[in-house]
């Protein structure tokens, strides 16, 4: 059998009709003659990126929640912090064990109000002097307004022992 013939028969992998592959110089020549993507095509492509972008989305969106939630835990700590300083500077003459109504407190951008609820209690330190007394001070602060079930976003509880 000749060369030729085989080719003709496809012994050598293709067949005389078929034409040989020939690399696309560029893009304009690799897309002549492609009438371009079917309907069914663009509709798995479209469904592919769905499947795989729906979890991405919810995601980002349960971080961003998470986020948003730890900034407002983190403005409550700094003003549970700040009412314990201002507390602390205050002569402990004017302390009292005296309920306080919670004070009602907005962020300056506005975006978050907090109700903050002080608690003292005094132990006799020295029972033989009563002036002589050790404080206890809780701050607690809440989201607004504060429920009766509310639970704090963040409570600090110090010692003051005037001097």
């Amino acid at each position: 059998m000749g060369r030729e013939a085989a080719e003709e028969s496809g012994v050598f992998g293709h067949s005389a009709s078929h034409k040989p592959v020939r690399r696309a110089e560029s893009l304009e020549q690799l897309l002549v003659g492609s009438n371009g993507f079917t309907l069914v095509e663009v509709l798995v492509a479209l469904l592919l990126a769905a499947i795989l972008l729906v979890p991405a989305m919810s995601s980002i969106a349960g971080m961003l929640t998470t986020k948003a939630r730890e900034d407002v835990k983190a403005q409550a700590l700094e003003l549970a912090r700040s009412t314990l300083e201002a507390i602390k500077a205050l002569d402990s003459s004017s302390f009292s064990e005296d309920p306080v109504s919670p004070l009602t407190v907005t962020t300056p951008d506005g975006r978050a109000s907090f109700d903050i609820e002080r608690v003292m209690r005094v132990y006799d330190w020295d029972p033989s002097d009563p002036s002589n007394k050790l404080w206890e001070v809780t701050v607690s602060v809440y989201e607004h307004p504060m429920t009766d079930d509310a639970t704090p976003l963040c409570s600090l509880t110090t010692l003051i022992y005037p001097q």
